[in-house]
């Protein structure tokens, strides 16, 4: 018979090496577990104090919880804490790790991040010159949309429609934006109406996307249905459901239809009704719409005075640009008054004019008094507003500390606008020392958000070479960015460079 020994001539060396194994084993389901209850509190933590929970994500990442990962690079990107204030290199080392490990959301930004070129970082560059890498952009953005990212989805669409990945290609891109647009993505919506509306004729399809877009409360694609709708009574249908989802509008729509005997029998008094209820809803900017709707008149009469009637009301409640710019277009075009370019200088130079300073006063410190309230409540968007009242002494003295320090806390909840104050504050060296590398930073930080002002501020930067080496091809670059989504002031720049 032979003894269990001679089986197994070493029996203990085995027990030791099970043993060890399951040691191993423990410890990493231990490690695991502490990871994941970091990370745990670490979330519970960001939802009331952000700063706090940096050290818990890093804890948690570094014991591999890949949520962390994801967490800790949105630490380091958007300075959520004095200790990790805009460092964009541990940011996209984070990132990266995260969206190797199958996170979603750090795909997403990875890929915004090589879209912008700031994912310098990883390849030896200063993350701030290098330039776009739009093929590794779409291969995260792609793996991100795979696993149902819709942001992921639009921002390829975007590169297809902008023609920066290949030729451009609005077919593609159309398909990534309905892809999106089905798992309800707002912005996806926004764009698919863009584009169908580019075309003369709307494609087969087209009224049943913006019948799917209208189901899911878009007003502009309700108001799109009523402009096409030859039936006046149908028209009249999707044009309220407009102004019931919140879009004064569709108000204003009805009542031009009756202004103009558009489908339904004209009547100048029943088009006033819809008026004065376009106006109940959406208050100045609607008086303008009903201005500019008595301005076009019906094709045979203009109705002049009602037009000038209701663009004064329209500066006094508030929309002066709207209101003084659309007199001033008349008398300068001689659109239903006699033309007189000395009148309509005189009404678009109001649009520059201040309330009286008595007046201005009160308003200032009302503005101060509800923004503190707000802003002491937690609301980010008064703590903006309270930042710009410390800096510009409205309503309290001017103080560019406490400027700062609410400009700080919005911009640690991800407000671009309070980090393009703050890049300026730096820029400009008011209440804290001139430094053109935090400028930058905060610009930065503001521009993965797509605000144009930041982009075209980093543009100004390469343009004159403050703080970073003069290149005018990088500032360029920036402009156009800026330029295509709007930026009045980039468009500007690039004309003066051409001439």
């Amino acid at each position: 018979m032979y003894r269990f020994s001679a089986l197994f001539p070493f029996p203990k060396l085995v027990v030791v090496i099970s043993l060890l194994s399951l040691c191993l084993l423990f410890g990493s389901a231990q490690a695991n577990k502490a990871a994941d209850a970091a990370y745990e509190k670490g979330m519970k933590l960001f939802r009331k104090d952000r700063a706090k929970a940096f050290p818990y994500f890093q804890k948690a990442a570094t014991g591999g919880n890949v949520d962390s990962m994801y967490w800790l690079g949105r630490m380091y990107a958007n300075g959520y804490g004095p200790e990790v204030s805009n460092k964009l290199e541990p940011a996209a080392r984070w990132f990266k790790e995260g969206a190797e490990q199958g996170n979603w959301r750090a795909m997403n930004y990875l890929g915004d991040l090589y879209k912008w070129g700031y994912i310098g970082y990883l390849h030896g560059g200063t993350g701030n010159t290098k330039a776009e890498d739009f093929e590794y952009a779409k291969k995260w953005y792609q793996k991100a949309a795979d696993l149902g990212d819709t942001d992921s989805m639009y921002e390829i669409a975007r590169m297809y429609e902008d023609g920066k990945l290949v030729a451009k290609d609005d077919v593609k891109a159309l398909r990534w934006y309905q892809k999106a647009a089905e798992l309800k993505n707002k912005y996806a919506m926004d764009a698919i109406i863009r584009l169908y509306s580019k075309e003369e004729n709307t494609p087969d399809d087209g009224k049943q996307w913006f019948i799917k877009i209208a189901s899911a409360g878009n007003t502009r694609a309700m108001i799109w249905l009523g402009d096409q709708e030859r039936d006046g009574k149908l028209a009249i249908e999707w044009y309220k459901k407009a102004a019931t989802h919140g879009n004064a509008r569709g108000f204003v729509e009805i009542g031009e239809m009756f202004l103009r005997g558009d489908g339904v029998k004209q009547d100048a008094k029943e088009a006033a009704k819809w008026f004065q209820k376009a106006v109940d809803l959406g208050g100045a900017n609607a008086m303008t719409d009903v201005a500019q709707a008595y301005r076009r008149g019906d094709g045979e009469k203009k109705y002049p005075q009602l037009a000038i009637q209701w663009y004064k009301k329209a500066i006094a409640n508030g929309n002066r640009l709207g209101g003084a710019m659309g007199i001033g277009a008349m008398y300068l075009m001689g659109n239903g008054v006699p033309q007189n370019k000395k009148l309509a200088d005189q009404w678009m130079d109001k649009t520059m004019m201040r309330p009286k300073t008595e007046k201005r006063r009160d308003t200032y410190e009302k503005d101060f008094q509800q923004s503190q309230c707000k802003a002491k409540q937690g609301g980010v968007a008064a703590m903006v507003q309270l930042g710009n009242c410390y800096e510009r002494g409205k309503g309290v003295k001017r103080d560019y500390q406490k400027a700062i320090h609410w400009y700080k806390k919005a911009a640690y909840f991800g407000n671009d606008a309070a980090m393009v104050n703050l890049g300026s504050l730096y820029r400009a060296g008011d209440g804290v020392k001139q430094d053109y590398t935090q400028a930058m930073l905060w610009h930065q930080q503001a521009a993965i958000y797509g605000n144009t002002t930041a982009m075209y501020c980093i543009g100004e930067f390469y343009d004159k070479g403050l703080g970073v080496d003069k290149d005018i091809d990088v500032a360029v670059r920036w402009w156009t960015r800026a330029a295509q989504r709007g930026s009045l002031i980039s468009i500007f720049a690039l004309r003066k460079l051409e001439k």
